[in-house]
């Protein structure tokens, strides 16, 4: 056996990938894959008072799973509710796209672990010495 490393996923994998999987879904899910599901799809928002940007939020969806990867309030505008609207504007995107749980990554010493338990998220996994070397929470909201 020989191990082949690769800068990018060539065609060859790719077809071997949709191939096999195909046989592992049926295995693991118990039915055949609907491709559509399993379509990772971006989402992108900015709050913005005319030119200025207020703050932002990214992720994306996939199989029914949101991960929210970065929200970012600016400093002076915290604590003003920016940050609660954008991810209510995520979950709308979530329920668009027929999302039954939304999670994400934030440092167990973060103010931010506050917040996301006042907007219903739950602490669901530790994640000792990971970015940086510093313990982060696994948060994750199921959505009704």
């Amino acid at each position: 056996m020989k191990i082949v490393s690769t800068k990018t996923k060539t065609k060859v994998m790719k077809d071997f990938g949709r191939k096999e999987w195909a046989a592992v879904h049926r295995e693991h899910f118990g039915h055949e894959q609907d491709r559509r599901y399993w379509t990772k799809v971006k989402f992108f928002l900015t709050a913005k008072e005319g030119r200025e940007i207020l703050g932002t939020v990214d992720g994306y969806y996939i199989s029914g799973v949101m991960y929210v990867d970065t929200l970012i309030v600016a400093q002076a505008y915290r604590g003003k509710g920016i940050g609660e609207t954008l991810m209510q504007e995520a979950e709308k995107i979530a329920r668009r796209g027929n999302v039954h749980k939304i999670y994400l990554h934030t440092g167990q010493n973060w103010r931010a672990v506050d917040f996301y338990k006042n907007l219903g998220y739950n602490k669901e996994a530790a994640l000792s010495n990971h970015y940086e070397h510093q313990d982060f929470w696994v948060m994750s909201k199921v959505l009704s």
